[in-house]
């Protein structure tokens, strides 16, 4: 693997680091019923073999999108830490 590689399907982010997967798609999952809004994966950014970068998108009625990036990584503990690193709204 390079410095970093760039994941632009789901099923390749699923199939190439199910683990990091698993977690970003369960936290996501969570998010997007609390906010009540469809989040869909974009790509992923992996830069090390245990931290990954991944961008999520949501496009309004209006047209108005929102991106949110996240960082997943091992939290040392054998689980997940998921952090919001960026959120912000562009128009369509």
């Amino acid at each position: 693997m390079s410095i970093a590689e760039t994941i632009t399907t789901e099923n390749e982010f699923r199939a190439e680091w199910p683990r990091h997967a698993e977690a970003v798609f369960n936290y996501v999952k969570r998010d997007s019923a609390r906010a009540l809004r469809p989040l869909t994966f974009a790509r992923a950014v992996v830069r090390r073999p245990y931290l990954a970068t991944v961008l999520f998108e949501s496009v309004a009625s209006s047209g108005e999108r929102t991106e949110i990036w996240l960082s997943v990584a091992p939290d040392g503990d054998g689980g997940w830490s998921i952090q919001p690193v960026l959120k912000r709204a562009a128009h369509g």
